[in-house]
């Protein structure tokens, strides 16, 4: 059993997906060391992003930085890579490993949740500390871990958890302590219990334009779609996340031929026969609504599978909606979510395919919810941590 010496542990995530996984850990955990009377203070540090899911669960922030013009992304693409050099973007990851220097005497234990290359990072920053890894940002599904991946987990004794079964068997048999409980992507995702008006004789078809500054030129790209298909028996509904600025979405909704107008907390978009709403941080009502998703986002996308829906997509306008990861996506929710290359009539064809066949929309959804998992993985993951840390003392 690991016992803690010190009196802080650090949650440090990639980004936006990651910090919310991070965030919902950390609160667990945090709830487990009050019901037990444990004395721990828990920070939480985001490589890139505001970090506003710690602040919103109340784990104290030490480390964010702008999110760069890649998004995240800069291996995959020459225009992000260039573009986050000229930015000095980079210089934000030194950044970050001083900022973690500082807290070295403050604490003994760092919970990683992203990908290895900020496991690498926190672990060049604080050397000699207890190291745990939820590797959220790999698959065997989609994308294995490369031989030195796992040789340097391997090698560093890291106690490693995995978004699913597969990757943790897969990661036993090289030799790695690894376990699987659950995947908190599918945590805290309740309705608002919004009273959202559907027309009697209407389809709902639900979008998911990303969260990331690539959403508005994706938002405009839907809308041209949705210009384009013919049937008037569809409604639409957009959830919008928080780092979208309405004021954007209304001038590239008037822009594209739509009227605007606002009554409290909707949005209404109109032209000819065709109707969106959008809603604001509204992402359960809006999958629940729907029959099938169109989805260029990525957590967003994974999620609405998870809750049983088909997500639909294409490729975006940004590193983030690239076909390459949006294939990555379908590999790794095992067809829940399908990429169509043709845009805008194969996307139309795949919509139509799906509304006449309620045997396929099934099939898919049981399929996502099988690959994502349902609720719960982030208390289980903060008592397996709580129990690795402390001896309890009912042992």
């Amino acid at each position: 059993m690991y016992l803690l010496n010190s009196e802080g542990i650090l949650f440090v995530s990639n980004c936006f997906g990651e910090d919310r996984v991070a965030s919902l850990i950390a609160r667990e955990f945090k709830f487990l060391c009050k019901q037990h009377k444990k004395s721990i203070r828990i920070y939480g540090a985001t490589l890139m992003g505001n970090g506003r899911e710690y602040t919103v669960n109340n784990i104290e922030l030490v480390y964010h930085s702008p999110l760069p013009p890649s998004g995240g992304f800069p291996t995959k693409s020459i225009k992000g890579f260039f573009a986050d050099l000229i930015s000095g973007s980079f210089f934000n990851i030194l950044k970050f490993v001083k900022a973690l220097k500082k807290l070295y005497n403050e604490i003994d234990t760092i919970f990683v949740v992203g990908d290895i290359f900020l496991l690498f990072l926190s672990k060049l920053a604080l050397k000699n500390k207890k190291f745990f890894f939820f590797a959220l940002a790999k698959s065997d599904y989609f994308m294995p871990h490369y031989l030195i991946e796992k040789w340097f987990l391997k090698t560093n004794n890291i106690d490693v958890l995995t978004r699913d079964e597969l990757t943790a068997k897969n990661f036993q048999s090289d030799g790695i302590k690894a376990y699987y409980f659950g995947n908190p992507m599918m945590d805290n995702l309740f309705s608002k219990g919004l009273n959202v008006e559907i027309p009697e004789d209407k389809r709902v078809i639900g979008i998911l334009p990303g969260s990331r500054f690539e959403a508005y030129g994706n938002f405009k790209k839907i809308l041209f779609l949705i210009d384009k298909i013919e049937r008037n028996d569809l409604f639409y509904i957009a959830a919008l996340p928080h780092t979208l600025d309405i004021r954007k979405i209304i001038d590239i909704s008037l822009k594209s031929g739509f009227s605007v107008s606002q009554k409290g907390y909707i949005t209404r978009l109109k032209k000819d026969l065709k109707e969106v709403l959008l809603l604001y941080d509204s992402f359960v009502e809006v999958v629940n609504l729907s029959e099938i998703i169109i989805g260029l986002a990525g957590t967003a996308n994974e999620q609405a599978a998870g809750l049983g829906k088909p997500v639909i997509t294409f490729k975006g306008c940004g590193p983030q909606s690239t076909e390459v990861r949006l294939k990555e996506q379908e590999k790794l929710l095992g067809g829940a979510s399908k990429y169509i290359k043709n845009f805008p009539y194969g996307v139309i064809r795949e919509i139509e395919f799906l509304l006449d066949n309620p045997d396929e929309v099934e099939l898919r959804g049981r399929i996502g919810k099988e690959r994502m998992g349902g609720p719960g993985g982030a208390k289980k993951i903060a008592g397996w941590l709580f129990s690795k840390i402390f001896s309890l003392e009912e042992n």
